[in-house]
């Protein structure tokens, strides 16, 4: 899952108790299906979604020391830029399927695609404890509003 995200921390002094921390991440996430049964029919579904995300986070820094624990509020918002980036291919339309009357593969994309659609937009709230010693071990509790896929019609 290739990403990336850029972060930017501000805290007035070492010794400050708060600090804002923001940033932007890119990230994508693929999958593959891939069916193949006795009668060599088969086919393979496959995914691939471009994310794009913003974060803010209210820092507090209870203890003095330099790289101390530390707790982070804040939240997430992030949007799938494509939605519909979904292939399949097959091979129903072999001669030897053909009296099962399987649809084209034109036809079976498209309406996996009006079945299948990946959620436009996510967002989430975070409460994290950590520390800054600039390994990034964080431990969050997330409250997503979202499901991964959304089935519009729910029967056939």
């Amino acid at each position: 899952m290739p990403s990336a995200e850029l972060f930017f921390l501000y805290r007035q002094l070492l010794q400050a108790f708060w600090g804002v921390e923001a940033g932007i991440a890119y990230y994508n996430k693929t999958a593959r299906v891939r069916y193949e049964d006795k009668n060599e029919l088969n086919y393979t579904l496959s995914t691939r979604y471009h994310h794009l995300g913003l974060a803010a986070y209210f820092n507090l820094y209870p203890f003095k020391a330099k790289n101390s624990l530390h707790v982070s509020l804040g939240g997430r918002i992030g949007a799938n830029l494509s939605p519909s980036n979904l292939t399949y291919t097959g091979n129903q339309e072999d001669a030897k399927f053909s009296a099962l009357g399987y649809p084209s593969v034109k036809e079976t994309e498209r309406m996996l695609k009006d079945k299948l659609k990946a959620v436009p937009m996510r967002h989430w709230a975070a409460v994290s404890v950590m520390t800054s010693i600039r390994h990034d071990a964080r431990l969050a509790l997330s409250l997503q509003s979202d499901q991964q896929y959304q089935d519009r019609n729910k029967h056939l």
